[in-house]
């Protein structure tokens, strides 16, 4: 049994002090970690302009949704519903039409697009349209949305 034990370290002592193994215990990860940064920075990188049309026909949407300079990713609000050959004529990629009911209870859409947007613009307008009927919500109860003061903070 003795001798197992003898030949085993042998093997990992004779292992362990190769440059090659000190190398890549060193270099593996930050390989790694490089790869996943330059993935996630290469998917982050937008080549397409989206000007994306949202069709709010209730007319719940109160404030101007926020653009996305690194996204390039530009709202306009309509109130009347396009029809499908309108759309692809108009100079907007992305339509949102928000689906009529009780959109304040259970918000539903449909996003129709030319070409598929990237998963951090299907994102952003989701994130966006929440916001901005959350406000909606509020304001339908009467409840003011201006921030609270921040304690130790003082107006004069």
């Amino acid at each position: 049994m003795n001798k197992i034990r003898l030949i085993i370290w042998r093997e990992f002592i004779t292992r362990v002090r190769k440059p090659s193994f000190l190398i890549m215990t060193i270099l593996g990860p930050l390989l790694i970690a490089g790869a996943v940064l330059a993935m996630a920075w290469v998917g982050m990188q937008e080549a397409t302009d989206y000007k994306v049309l949202v069709v709010d026909q209730e007319g719940l949407i109160s404030r101007r949704l926020e653009d996305n300079k690194a996204l390039r990713l530009t709202f306009f609000l309509e109130g009347t519903a396009w029809t499908d050959s309108a759309f692809k004529e108009s100079p907007y990629n992305i339509q949102v039409r928000l689906l009529e009911g009780s959109i304040t209870e259970n918000p539903r859409a449909d996003l129709i697009y030319k070409n598929k947007p990237s998963e951090f613009a299907k994102q952003w307008i989701r994130a966006e349209l929440e916001k901005s009927l959350e406000i909606s919500k509020l304001q339908k109860e009467g409840i003011d949305q201006r921030p609270t003061p921040v304690f130790g903070s003082r107006s004069t």
